[in-house]
């Protein structure tokens, strides 16, 4: 008695959709005994774990035929940049505190309204504008390994 190999499965590898920058999303075909993988770029595991834009494609093949998915995935900022900081130590809001900075790499430049740097680090960690003077400033946040850039000014109250 000889077993034949069964067609692959009808399967989807989801809606398309957005990641925030530094975020990751897994990707996986359907399991099942004597199914081969083939990616878009070029694996052939059955999970494939992305963090950059792009359209996703999987082939599932067996002896008996194809089954083809995509997935578009796009990547944004979703970076929340405060404009106004109230440095009076009453722990809300005290420092220029991005929210969504993930991983390492951050670099941010502040400059006071006459345009001399004030504060400068490649590696931000929102530790700044605790002891900032009162006034309008202008900040530059980058993230060199990805290209971002953002450019804005902020306000330091007491």
């Amino acid at each position: 008695m000889r077993l034949s190999a069964a067609a692959p499965p009808v399967f989807t590898l989801g809606a398309d959709t957005t990641l925030c920058e530094g975020d990751q999303l897994l990707l996986q075909g359907p399991a099942g005994p004597a199914l081969r993988y083939q990616w878009s770029d070029g694996s052939t595991n059955r999970r494939l774990l992305v963090q950059t834009s792009g359209r996703y494609t999987l082939k599932v093949l067996t002896a008996c035929g194809e089954q083809n998915a995509a997935r578009a995935v796009a990547v944004r900022s979703c970076l929340v940049v405060p404009n106004v900081v109230t440095a009076n130590a009453d722990h809300r809001n005290d420092y220029f505190a991005v929210q969504g900075l993930k991983g390492e790499g951050w670099a941010l430049d502040v400059y006071n309204r006459w345009g001399r740097a004030v504060f400068q680090t490649a590696n931000y960690h929102n530790e700044w504008g605790l002891d900032a003077a009162p006034g309008m400033y202008y900040v530059l946040l980058r993230r060199p390994a990805t290209g971002y850039q953002f450019k804005g000014w902020l306000e330091v109250l007491r």
